[in-house]
């Protein structure tokens, strides 16, 4: 039930009429400050509220409405700050990734300087020896499809004395670089939580 404006003024329903009619504290209350200072809808609800008889009964009641109407929205509110949780805490991730890499980049041309190819110390330091032709080879025939919604589905070759693939991925606009995703232990890997529309570039190592 609500109140209609006419030429700048609220005209109640005839319910609402009534109302004031038989309740003086009422209309002495909106005679008095006018509807200037209070809407037409409040008055409503005000009435809703004083007078629950008023209301049909087939319908949701004022504090019924109110309470539906605020759980959803509470529960978005929810949803919003779990989405924010998650974001920042993949941007963490990501520069401490970042950061990662660009050491390691680091320290590999600096060994570069002090081992030979075929020395066997590349080992301790979590590098493969370069000249040490019974690594894995690199995998090919790389394909992404999409799948399920956020979803991205990497197919590939199976690279000779591989027994395990790295995948890393790189949104466009988001990553800088290509970031680790997973480690497969065949040759398809299931990528998720992408949005909509998002441009994705995959490098599967082994």
């Amino acid at each position: 039930m609500s109140a209609r404006l006419s030429h700048g003024r609220a005209v109640l329903p005839e319910s609402i009429k009534t109302s004031l009619k038989t309740d003086p504290l009422q209309l002495h209350w909106v005679t008095s400050h006018g509807l200037g200072h209070h809407t037409a809808d409040q008055i409503v609800r005000d009435q809703m509220t004083a007078h629950p008889a008023l209301e049909v009964a087939t319908l949701a009641t004022h504090q019924q409405a109110v309470v539906v109407h605020g759980a959803p929205s509470s529960a978005v509110s929810t949803l919003n700050a779990a989405w924010s949780e998650q974001r920042d805490k993949k941007d963490a991730r990501d520069v401490a990734a970042t950061a990662l890499q660009d050491r390691l980049r680091k320290l590999y041309r600096e060994l570069q300087q002090f081992l030979g190819d075929n020395d066997p110390r590349w080992l301790e330091f979590g590098f493969n020896v370069p000249a040490d032709d019974s690594i894995p080879g690199v995998p090919e025939d790389l394909a992404v499809t999409p799948a399920v919604t956020g979803h991205l589905l990497a197919r590939w070759s199976a690279a000779p004395r591989a027994v395990r693939y790295h995948v890393f991925k790189q949104v466009q606009g988001v990553d800088q670089d290509f970031v680790f995703a997973l480690t497969a232990n065949d040759t398809t890997a299931d990528m998720n939580t992408f949005t909509s529309g998002a441009h994705v570039k995959v490098r599967v190592t082994s």
